[in-house]
């Protein structure tokens, strides 16, 4: 074993003794106590089997649980006896894992990057393969699947601008885990060379291009997004911007643009603003509430507790419905964009064929920006001026969002280039 890993497993050991002594005094009382002996390394999921499967699959948080799912979908489609089980790091990760795979499928909780906790997860389960998506790069865990045998694969893997410097300056510890992966599978050229830097092998290494994307060309379902928009009670007379995944202070400049397209003598679109984080929904209608703009929450309106009709903004207040709101906008604002926090999906909105605004923050979604632009389905614009600038020059005229929003989805089309089945292919030869 490399000295680094050596002293990461040393001085994490300590931790697995405090996890485990903190879990006795207090696990009876903890909110998912299954998912917390799940972390401490006891794998038992629900009456199900979770042992000698062929491939054990592992996202961090949602984003990274959509993107095992489009690659499980597809290697099921090659092999659809392969034997597969799924873990999550965040409580919302596991959560969307239990929603999406069919009940022969284990889902739980990822243990701790602790010796113990792995060490007894690996144990229990004893993969074939082991597949991690992004940056999921736990030593202690990648150690001890490796040194059993295990082989295991990087797919979908993505290093963005604002990560990379603090990766580069742990490459003494990096180095020999990228090493233990048999094949990674890299988003993009600038991706793999950040991981080349970091210290993997590039003969081990291909670009596949994004699960992501692909996945997105088939999800969107005009039915279920119309039916939404029945329930909300949403006005068919009026133009609808959803900004989505709002970060920071991005929601005062959406209302500031919305209302200097009325001052322009603009009628006011109805507006839909989705905050990246629910707990942000309260501190957003209180500047509502000062700006004097009539708003509701989403779940009062799916309660119909409150008409849309005579409102001039709906609050996103649960989570999981920005996707089938961009299905029913003229155009859409992708957040964390405007304020530096590298973006979020682009592509969710050009899925449903809708014109794309954003900020130039978008180094976690460079290659999709790039697209947009090239393509002309997308804007990307500096501050409140210039998005006010693009709402109008997109949503009034209707050829030119229709225009516009043709090409955003050829865009993903182009960007997409087959990564899920790709890379499920990958994943296949090693079965």
């Amino acid at each position: 074993m490399n000295q680094w890993l050596n002293i990461y497993r040393a001085a994490t050991y300590p931790l697995g003794i405090a996890a485990d002594a903190i879990y006795g005094l207090a696990g009876s009382r903890l909110k998912d106590t299954a998912a917390w002996k799940q972390r401490m390394g006891d794998i038992h999921v629900q009456n199900r089997d979770a042992a000698h499967v062929d491939l054990w699959m592992h996202g961090a948080s949602v984003g990274e649980i959509l993107v095992v799912q489009a690659i499980a979908e597809k290697l099921l489609d090659i092999q659809p006896d392969a034997r597969l089980a799924v873990s999550a790091f965040t409580p919302a990760g596991l959560q969307r894992a239990r929603e999406i795979f069919s009940s022969n499928i284990p889902v739980f909780a990822s243990p701790l990057d602790l010796p113990g906790p792995v060490c007894s997860a690996t144990k229990a389960i004893k993969p074939k393969i082991y597949c991690c998506v992004e940056t999921e790069l736990w030593p202690n865990l990648l150690h001890c699947l490796h040194s059993r045998g295990t082989r295991l694969i990087l797919a979908n893997a993505r290093i963005s601008d604002r990560s990379f410097p603090s990766y580069r300056r742990l490459k003494f510890l990096f180095s020999p885990v990228l090493n233990m992966f048999q094949h990674i599978c890299a988003v993009s050229e600038a991706s793999m060379q950040r991981l080349v830097d970091m210290g993997a092998d590039p003969e081990r290494m291909e670009v596949t291009g994004n699960a992501k994307f692909e996945y997105l060309l088939n999800l969107p379902d005009e039915l279920q997004a119309a039916r939404m928009g029945q329930d909300l009670g949403l006005p068919e007379d009026r133009l609808v911007i959803v900004a989505g995944s709002i970060r920071g202070t991005e929601y005062k400049a959406v209302i500031e643009a919305m209302s200097a397209l009325e001052a322009r003598g603009r009628n006011r679109p109805f507006l839909v603003l989705a905050p990246r984080h629910i707990k942000r929904v309260d501190e957003i209608g209180q500047f509502l509430e000062q700006k004097r703009i009539k708003f509701t929450l989403f779940s009062d309106a799916m309660k119909h507790e409150k008409a849309l009709n005579g409102l001039d903004c709906m609050i996103v207040d649960k989570m999981g419905q920005l996707f089938n709101l961009y299905g029913l906008c003229h155009m859409a604002f992708v957040g964390g964009s405007l304020e530096p926090f590298g973006g979020q999906n682009l592509m969710e909105p050009a899925a449903w064929g809708r014109p794309v605004v954003f900020g130039q923050n978008v180094a976690n979604f460079q290659d999709a920006a790039n697209a947009l632009l090239n393509h002309g389905g997308g804007i990307m614009v500096k501050g409140t001026a210039e998005l006010a600038q693009a709402m109008e020059k997109t949503i009034y005229q209707d050829k030119t969002a229709d225009e516009a929003g043709r090409r955003a989805r050829q865009a993903l089309k182009a960007i997409s280039g087959g990564a899920a089945t790709l890379q499920a292919k990958r994943i296949a030869s090693y079965l």
